[in-house]
């Protein structure tokens, strides 16, 4: 800046409720200014709600507000998807003062939904379970959607696709296990495992698979693209042949991610797990399965084949086992090949 010449700056302070001198250095001169708060502001601080809901339910929005201004406050809080209104509600507030409202928002038809409250949004998908009758991977008009799993299977023949949109899912212990017993069935999520959890809740470890996650009893089912919780196994396969478990992440169990039992040509591939109670995999009496390309961390131990010959165990990323990576108990003619283990025990 040339000598004589003049300029303004801007000070930010921080969000005032009452009317406070600030003191600021101009070179080696002091100054000094009064700064008055602004007008009632409203602000919100969070909005959150349930992440899958049903078509007309009667919805609850939990939404953080604040008055960051010095005058009290008499405003509308509005909810909106895109543009729309969905529910608004009067609020009064103190200069300051916090508060929680809960708005109630309903939806007509299936789908997914941003609920938008300020500058903050959450999202929901309303019956957000659906038999994909041609294949493109969207919710179609004539096409039917569930709120659960059961309502699904139970609707679905062999061959069908059932598709999963984003949410959080709570499969309560009277609901174990999500039994499909339909062949040919895919179960697939729609925008992957990062954004479809399926979480167990209560499961008793001494049920054993009475209270898996997942119990395939039926041929050619496909389980792809979830994050499972919670099982005591998260995927129980018994007397099933051509199953292909891919592209999931088994996040915690209470005993074994997965346990088999006289299966033949199961493909386990490109899933990830941590934190098992025991084995990632075990089998008894399986043979002819492929587990390809998955990476276990923090597991307390990789794979226990007893009883189970011909399988391959091919590229396979073993990290941070507490104990064994690959265990093999009366198991004949099986080929472990290019599997890496790192910061852990063979």
């Amino acid at each position: 800046m040339d000598r004589g010449q003049e300029t303004t700056v801007a000070l930010e302070v921080p969000a005032l409720f009452e009317e406070r001198d600030y003191h600021f250095a101009v070179g080696s001169q002091m100054r000094s200014a009064r700064v008055a708060p602004a007008d009632p502001l409203l602000v919100v601080n969070s909005i959150s709600m349930s992440s899958t809901g049903g078509v007309a339910e009667a919805l609850p929005v939990s939404v953080q507000i604040q008055n960051m201004g010095s005058n009290v406050l008499e405003e509308e809080l509005v909810l909106y998807q895109d543009k729309n209104a969905l529910a608004s509600k009067r609020v009064t507030l103190a200069p300051g003062e916090r508060d929680t409202v809960v708005l109630k928002v309903s939806f007509a038809s299936p789908g997914k939904y941003a609920v938008t409250a300020g500058s903050l949004s959450t999202s929901i998908s309303i019956n957000p379970i659906w038999i994909d009758a041609n294949s493109n991977g969207s919710i179609d008009t004539d096409e039917k959607t569930f709120t659960e799993f059961e309502q699904a299977l139970a609707a679905a023949k062999s061959g069908d696709i059932i598709m999963v949109n984003p949410g959080h899912f709570y499969v309560d212990v009277s609901a174990l296990p999500i039994v499909v017993d339909k062949s040919n069935l895919t179960i697939r999520s729609a925008e992957g495992h990062d954004k479809t959890i399926i979480e167990a809740v209560d499961a008793n470890e001494e049920a054993y698979e009475d209270h898996a996650l997942f119990q395939i009893a039926a041929d050619g089912v496909t389980l792809e693209g979830f994050t499972m919780r919670l099982g005591v196994y998260n995927v129980y396969v018994e007397k099933a042949n051509d199953v292909l478990i891919r592209n999931n992440f088994f996040d915690t169990s209470r005993r074994y991610h997965i346990y088999m039992v006289n299966a033949s040509n199961v493909t386990i591939a490109q899933n990830r797990s941590r934190v098992g109670r025991y084995n990632f995999l075990t089998t008894d009496g399986c043979s002819d399965c492929l587990i390809e390309g998955n990476y276990h961390f923090e597991d307390p131990c990789g794979y226990m084949l007893t009883n189970s010959h011909g399988n391959t165990i091919r590229g396979n990323h073993f990290d941070s086992l507490s104990w064994y990576g690959v265990t093999l108990r009366f198991a004949n003619d099986n080929i472990i090949e290019d599997n890496y283990f790192e910061r852990g025990r063979i």
